[in-house]
């Protein structure tokens, strides 16, 4: 991942010379959920949002009026929160927290050529589960418990990809650039493996929000005066 990072910097600071190069980091909450479709599993169960965070390094390269590459490296915390509909259980919560490391690769488009853009970008991503949590509460005593989730080759599908899309605002200022973007994450990866059926579908569903820096490591030559 490292040599990875280093070749696309080593490669967008060789690009067009009219083109425009930052680099910075983002970082926020983040509300996901499971898609479970066609599961006996969780026939019985409401599968519900789960409050987290995501962050990471930002890379981006514009070389056209009003659009651009954008790629990032991210830390990201994804995963669903689950209630069993049964008397017996029915002040238990189950939640687990899946731990990504995701790259996207998006198309960078914004409004505006002054201080303050509007910005969208989209585009499809990929990520590798790095680490999980599962947590049980009670929710009348509100006692808590954790424990590691130990990932199962046969059970569990590590990748996820998907597409994500979004859009938001930045400002220019003397000391850099500040944005604020919200996103929607679409997971295509179906990570539970152990099926009793091929129409039996676990996919990841992520919205977040991001509030980021960027430095501008190569300024963007134009005869025409835009930005």
């Amino acid at each position: 991942m490292n040599k990875f990072w280093l070749l696309l910097i080593f490669t967008l600071l060789t690009l067009d010379v009219y083109g425009q190069l930052y680099v910075g980091i983002k970082g926020g909450p983040n509300v996901s959920e499971a898609s479970f479709r066609n599961n006996p599993e969780f026939r019985f169960k409401r599968a519900g949002l789960r409050q987290a965070y995501q962050g990471g390094l930002v890379l981006r390269y514009v070389n056209q009026d009003n659009a651009g590459i954008q790629t990032e490296i991210n830390y990201i915390q994804k995963g669903w929160q689950e209630t069993v509909d049964t008397v017996v259980n029915v002040n238990n919560r189950y939640s687990r927290q899946i731990n990504y490391l995701e790259v996207p690769v998006l198309a960078h488009i914004y409004l505006g050529r002054k201080k303050f853009r509007i910005i969208i970008d989209m585009g499809p991503y990929i990520g590798l589960a790095l680490s999980a949590r599962e947590f049980n509460r009670n929710e009348l005593t509100g006692v808590e418990i954790s424990n590691a989730y130990v990932f199962d080759r046969e059970r569990d599908n590590r990748i996820d990809y998907g597409l994500m899309a979004g859009g938001g605002f930045e400002k220019d200022f003397a000391f850099g650039t500040l944005f604020v973007e919200g996103r929607y994450t679409f997971g295509f990866a179906d990570f539970n493996r152990l099926k009793r059926s091929q129409l039996e579908i676990s996919q990841n569903r992520t919205i977040s929000i991001s509030f980021g820096y960027l430095i501008t490591l190569k300024e963007k030559k134009s005869t025409s005066g835009n930005k």
